[in-house]
């Protein structure tokens, strides 16, 4: 497992997962020709995944049409509280 944790932390939603979702990709590039065992997971707080992958569509249409597995964190009780794995 490999984990990318993203914080969502600029001014711009789009322009935060815009970035988060290339980064993702140039990750995924080089793990899965060198590590391909290995599964790249976007982790983010439960409030981004809420506000950006819940209730905003353009979230929602990235995650199926790319099928990017998250992880969502609750950083309360230090724990991941979902895992979302398109197959």
């Amino acid at each position: 497992m490999a984990v990318e944790i993203k914080t969502f932390s600029g001014d711009s939603e789009v322009a935060n997962l815009e970035q988060s979702i290339g980064q993702y990709f140039t990750y995924l590039a080089v793990i899965s020709r060198n590590y391909r065992d290995r599964v790249l997971y976007i982790a983010v707080h439960e409030d981004v995944f809420t506000d950006i992958f819940e209730e905003e569509l353009l979230g929602k249409l990235i995650l199926e049409d790319y099928k990017i597995p998250l992880i969502v964190l609750n950083p309360k009780r230090e724990i991941s509280d979902r895992h979302i794995l398109f197959v």
